[in-house]
């Protein structure tokens, strides 16, 4: 008989456009290909996408709204949860749970993410099953350097109060599961540093496998490109970071850059410096994201914020790209700096890179093809999908 799972999760997994659906769409798909029989619960308000995961999956929709709310951040002052936790604290799922448990039972309940964490002690009073928790963040961790980062003095303290609360609540939440399946080493690692009673194991994401078959063509030389939503804050504070202190250095030695900006366009209220702003096209969401870049040189992952592992550093080595980014951004991957990624944690070097780029002090298609071999061979889902599975059977 097939082994069951029901996935709970924070937001719907489809379209998997940004690293968060990416990998839960990733995971529930592969289960589906081992031969599960996968239920999922999610919040959405969004419910047009039913037909494709009704191919891996039998999904349930919540229609609630988890947008940020200042009554309820200034009320979180008084609780022991982080806001960015407590917010998915909701009502309709116990309710729909209650009906849902009567008449279904699961060898494995995975949750997605810390978010949806909460609802772990009313599962093990209402089941057997094992239960999981799939960290694609360490959120302490990005609430680490959120709060690290900000200039403004009340953001600042505010942000600092909430890593305080994420440094009590989220190890001793993990302790709680039957397993947390982290998505580095690194993440897993520094969890254990606050609890040693969390059965960590390290399971990885994937990419699409169709990736590792692009190559480029006719290649613009002096061509920049970055990707990722920009509602993400660590998206945007690195983007801000590269316009602000980097990308003026590289004009002012190569006036030929420019640099493409995908995902989302930048906020109308952020205005460019003089000396860059003929050089930026704002192009923002594409139907097809991977023709637009077959012809851009570099893609740029300047980010200073963050957890976990970067699923489109993964996804751009495997197309066939050369990413620069900071040591952050290519954490728990595995990478080698200079043999299948670029790493720089200041301004200078990150410009310092892109120009040898231009310069041809590298061999781009030899780092390429390294790139390209080390993902297929760590990160496609087929391999993950092995992984999972032993995971599974270690659980029962």
């Amino acid at each position: 008989m097939n082994k069951k799972i029901l996935y709970i999760a924070p937001k719907i997994p489809f379209p998997p456009t940004d690293g968060h659906t990416k990998s839960m769409y990733g995971f529930i798909k592969s289960t589906f290909q081992l031969g599960y029989l996968n239920d999922l619960v999610c919040y959405t308000q969004n419910k047009k996408h039913q037909e494709e995961l009704n191919k891996v999956c039998n999904p349930f929709y919540l229609e609630v709204e988890t947008q940020n709310n200042i009554v309820d951040v200034i009320k979180n002052f008084f609780s022991r949860v982080p806001y960015n936790l407590a917010k998915y604290k909701r009502k309709e799922l116990i309710k729909f749970l209650e009906n849902h448990l009567k008449n279904n039972e699961y060898d494995f309940i995975v949750i997605f993410n810390s978010h949806m964490g909460w609802i772990v002690d009313y599962l093990k009073a209402k089941t057997k099953s094992k239960i999981i928790l799939r960290e694609e963040n360490l959120e302490l961790s990005i609430m680490e350097k959120f709060y690290q980062n900000q200039k403004n003095i009340f953001l600042k303290i505010y942000s600092w109060i909430q890593y305080k609360k994420f440094i009590k609540y989220e190890p001793a939440l993990c302790e709680k599961f039957d397993a947390c399946l982290m998505i580095s080493n690194q993440d897993k690692e520094k969890l254990l540093t606050y609890s040693k009673n969390v059965n960590a194991i390290v399971v990885n994401s994937g990419i699409d496998e169709n990736l590792l078959k692009l190559k480029k063509i006719n290649v613009d030389k002096y061509s920049i490109f970055h990707i990722g939503s920009l509602n993400w804050y660590p998206n945007l504070d690195g983007l801000m970071w590269f316009l602000d202190k980097i990308f003026p250095k590289i004009i002012s030695k190569e006036p030929r850059s420019k640099l493409f900006i995908y995902g989302s366009r930048l906020p109308e209220n952020i205005l460019l410096k003089n000396e860059i702003k003929n050089h930026v096209v704002n192009v923002g969401f594409v139907e097809n994201l991977w023709n637009e870049i077959k012809d851009k040189q570099i893609a740029i992952v300047p980010l200073r914020i963050g957890s976990g592992i970067r699923i489109k550093i993964l996804e751009l080595l495997a197309s066939s790209n050369i990413v620069v980014t900071t040591s952050l951004g290519a954490e728990g991957i595995g990478l080698t700096n200079k043999k299948n990624i670029l790493i720089a944690d200041d301004a200078n070097m990150f410009a310092g890179e892109i120009l040898k780029l231009f310069n041809d002090k590298y061999e781009i298609e030899e780092m390429i093809e390294l790139s390209k071999n080390y993902i297929e061979q760590n990160y496609s889902w087929n391999v993950i999908a092995k992984k999972i599975e032993t995971e599974l059977n270690n659980l029962i």
